[in-house]
């Protein structure tokens, strides 16, 4: 079971390190990333936790010689001849959005919303259909397939008996991240 927790805010050094010691990726938007110390705290955790971290970003050039993983966003022209050698991820919201073509060394696709998101007022991806994108993408040979939006602690066990590999955490984790956090030791715990 794979863990992501998208974070939209950069946190200090040693917050990053227990979080990347319990998660096994981290998503920062870059918007976050907005100051030279932000930047070097990003850098810096990146050489220790190489491609454990990913910028969700419409500028992955940017990124590209660091040791992070990009997020492509949908609104990224010709990402599929994007050529830098990080590892890559990006989304989709419906059986449509999978491309024809899958961009160079991309290691999860993020499915999403399995759930009613708190933070969006955007309604669920119904399970049926939720199914197909798994199996279509996994017919191009996508291994990891991440379920994201509306996940909590409550909920997450149950899009792993989906077919998820894993599960990403965004307004849960920002309301009440012990919570998370505790269902994350339990399940690691059983694994």
């Amino acid at each position: 079971m794979i863990a992501v927790l998208l974070l939209d805010s950069v946190p200090d050094i040693e917050q990053f390190r227990y979080l990347l010691d319990r998660f096994d990726y981290v998503h920062v938007f870059d918007y976050a990333i907005r100051s030279n110390n932000e930047h070097d705290i990003v850098r810096n955790i990146a050489k220790t936790y190489p491609y454990s971290v990913f910028i969700r970003t419409t500028n992955p050039e940017f990124y590209c010689h660091l040791p992070v993983g990009i997020h492509i966003s949908n609104y990224v022209e010709n990402a599929e001849t994007l050529s830098f050698g990080n590892p890559k991820s990006f989304s989709v919201h419906s059986v449509d959005e999978i491309p024809e073509k899958i961009p160079q060394n991309v290691i999860k696709v993020f499915v999403s919303p399995v759930f009613t998101p708190i933070s969006k007022n955007k309604k669920a991806i119904p399970t049926a259909e939720q199914r197909e994108i798994i199996t279509q993408l996994r017919a191009k040979g996508i291994k990891t397939v991440i379920a994201l939006g509306g996940i909590t602690p409550h909920n997450a066990s149950e899009v792993l008996c989906r077919g998820f590999d894993g599960v990403a955490f965004y307004s849960s984790f920002k309301e009440n991240p012990k919570s998370v956090l505790k269902w994350l030791e339990s399940v690691k715990e059983t694994v």
